[in-house]
C-alpha cells in the first residue's frame, strides 16, 4: 500500500514541477518582451537588456532549484514545461504576428 501512495506522490510531484516550469517559462518571457518591447525608448538599452538577462535567468534556475528538490525527475519535467510554454507562445505570437501587426500598421497612408 505505501508504494502506491508513494507513487501517487510523485506522480502528483511531477506534475506539478511541470506545472511550475510552464509558470517559469511564462514569467521568463513576458519578461523578455518586455524588456524588448522598451529598447526603443531607452538612454542605456544595453544596460537594461543585461540587467533583464541576470535577472531572468536567476529568476529561472532559482525556480529550477527550488522545483526539482533533489530531484533529477522533477527537474525534467519543470524544463519540459518551460520549453511547451515557450514553443506554445512563439507559435502564437511568433515572428508572424509580428509581421502582420506591422504590415497592417504601414499601410495606413498609401493608397
Amino acid at each position: 500500500m505505501t508504494d502506491a501512495v508513494t507513487g501517487t506522490a510523485d506522480a502528483v510531484g511531477v506534475l506539478a514541477a511541470l506545472v511550475a516550469g510552464a509558470a517559469l517559462g511564462a514569467l521568463y518571457l513576458l519578461g523578455l518582451w518586455y524588456t524588448v518591447r522598451r529598447q526603443p525608448r531607452l538612454k542605456y538599452p544595453g544596460v537594461w537588456l543585461l540587467l533583464s538577462m541576470v535577472g531572468r535567468i536567476a529568476l529561472l534556475l532559482g525556480g529550477f532549484y527550488l522545483v526539482m528538490a533533489g530531484s533529477p525527475l522533477r527537474l525534467l519535467a519543470c524544463v519540459v514545461g518551460f520549453l511547451l510554454t515557450r514553443i506554445a507562445l512563439t507559435r502564437r505570437l511568433g515572428p508572424r504576428a509580428a509581421l502582420a501587426a506591422r504590415s497592417s500598421g504601414s499601410r495606413g497612408g498609401a493608397p
